[in-house]
C-alpha cells in the first residue's frame, strides 16, 4: 500500500511525509503531518477506510474552526443590521422569509461546526444538508432583491408611459427560472445522500450538484442580463414622453436609473464569471474537492460581508440624503447600492 497522491499535490500532501514503520511484524506505510494539520475524511472521497492511515494531510482544524467562527460574526453582524433598516426604516427586501431562513441555517451550521468537531461535510448528515441547502438558496434570495428592485424601477416607468415590456418578460422568464430553482433545489439538496453511500457515488453526486449550479447561475445572468436590457429601453422611451418632460422628479429617476442598470447589466458579469470558474474546477479536480472543507465558510463569509457593507453604504448615502434640500430617495439610489452585490 502507497501513500496517496492527489494532483498537484505531492505525496501524502504539502503538510504531510510518507513513512514506512514496522507495526505488528508487518511493514506498514503511512503519513505522517505536521504540527496543526490532520488527515480527514472531510469532503475526502479519495481514500477508503482501511487506507486512511495513507491519506493526504490537508486538514487544519483550527483554521476552519477560526473560518465559521468569522462566518457566524458576520452572520450575526449583518442580520442585527438588516433588522434594524427593517423594523427602524419600514424597509422590506422582497420576502424577507428567505433571506432569514437562509441566515438561520448558516448560523445553525457555524455553530454546529464549532460546538462539535465531528460534524464535517461528507460525513455528517446535519452539516452536509444545511450546506447543500444554502448554496442555490443564495442565489434564490439574490434574484428575488434584483427583481423587487427592477420592478419598482418598472412601475415608474410604467406610469410615465402607461406600458412596458418588462413585466411581461421579467413573468416568463421568473418562471423558467422558478422551475429551474425546483429541479436544482431537489438535485443539489439531496447532497445528504453522500453520507450513506461509498465514495464512486459521492463524488458523481458531488459534481453533479456543481454542475447544476453552474448550469443555474450561467442561466440566471443571461435571463436578467436580457430582462435588465429590456428595462433600459423602456427608461429610453421613458425620457422621450410627455408625461416624464413635464415631471422633474420622474425625469430626474428615470435619467439616473439608465446608467445605474448599464453598470447593473456590466455587473453581472464578473460574479457569475467566478462562481462559474469556482465550481468548474471541481469538475475536474479532485485537490479542488477536497479543499472545500475550506472554501465553505469563505464563500458565505464573503457574501455577508459583501452585502454588510453595501447595506451600510446605503445606510450612509440615506443619512447624507437627509442632510440635502430633498431627503427622499430615488429608486434608482436603491437599485445603484444593489447593483454592486451581484
Amino acid at each position: 500500500m502507497s501513500c496517496q497522491t492527489i494532483w498537484p499535490l505531492p505525496e501524502c500532501g504539502i503538510a504531510g511525509e510518507c513513512k514506512k514503520a514496522e507495526i505488528n511484524g508487518t511493514m506498514e506505510t503511512f503519513c505522517e503531518c505536521t504540527t496543526s494539520f490532520l488527515q480527514s475524511f472531510e469532503m475526502n472521497f479519495f481514500v477508503e477506510l482501511d487506507e486512511f492511515q495513507t491519506s493526504v494531510c490537508y486538514h487544519n482544524n483550527t483554521f476552519i474552526n477560526a473560518l465559521y467562527g468569522i462566518l457566524l460574526a458576520a452572520c450575526v453582524l449583518h442580520t442585527l443590521l438588516l433588522c434594524y433598516r427593517m423594523r427602524h426604516k419600514k424597509i422590506i427586501y422582497g420576502k424577507k422569509s428567505w433571506w432569514f431562513w437562509f441566515t438561520g441555517s448558516m448560523f445553525f451550521v457555524s455553530v454546529y461546526r464549532l460546538v462539535n468537531s465531528e460534524a464535517i461535510m461528507a460525513i455528517d448528515i446535519w452539516t452536509t444538508s444545511f450546506v447543500a441547502f444554502c448554496l442555490p438558496f443564495n442565489l434564490c434570495v439574490k434574484v428575488n432583491m434584483l427583481h423587487n428592485h427592477l420592478s419598482k424601477l418598472a412601475e415608474y416607468v410604467e406610469n410615465a408611459i402607461g406600458k412596458t415590456t418588462y413585466f411581461d418578460m421579467a413573468r416568463t422568464e421568473r418562471k423558467t427560472l422558478r422551475w429551474m430553482y425546483v429541479v436544482a433545489g431537489f438535485v443539489i439538496n439531496n447532497l445528504w445522500i453522500v453520507t450513506m453511500v461509498g465514495n464512486k457515488i459521492s463524488i458523481i453526486l458531488v459534481r453533479v450538484e456543481f454542475a447544476f449550479l453552474i448550469v443555474l447561475i450561467l442561466v440566471q445572468s443571461i435571463f436578467y442580463g436580457k430582462v435588465i436590457a429590456e428595462l433600459e429601453k423602456d427608461l429610453n422611451l421613458c425620457t422621450q414622453s410627455s408625461v416624464s418632460k413635464s415631471t422633474s422628479d420622474l425625469q430626474k429617476i428615470v435619467t439616473e436609473s439608465i446608467p445605474t442598470l448599464r453598470k447593473m447589466h456590466r455587473a453581472l458579469v464578473p460574479p457569475a464569471f467566478f462562481q462559474v470558474l469556482l465550481y468548474a474546477i471541481g469538475l475536474f479536480s479532485d485537490v479542488w474537492i477536497l479543499f472545500w472543507s475550506y472554501f465553505t465558510p469563505i464563500i458565505f463569509t464573503v457574501m455577508y460581508a459583501e452585502n454588510f457593507f453595501l447595506l451600510a453604504r446605503l445606510e450612509f448615502r440615506e443619512y447624507i440624503a437627509k442632510t440635502q434640500e430633498n431627503p427622499k430617495i430615488s429608486p434608482s439610489l436603491a437599485t445603484n447600492t444593489f447593483a454592486a452585490s451581484l
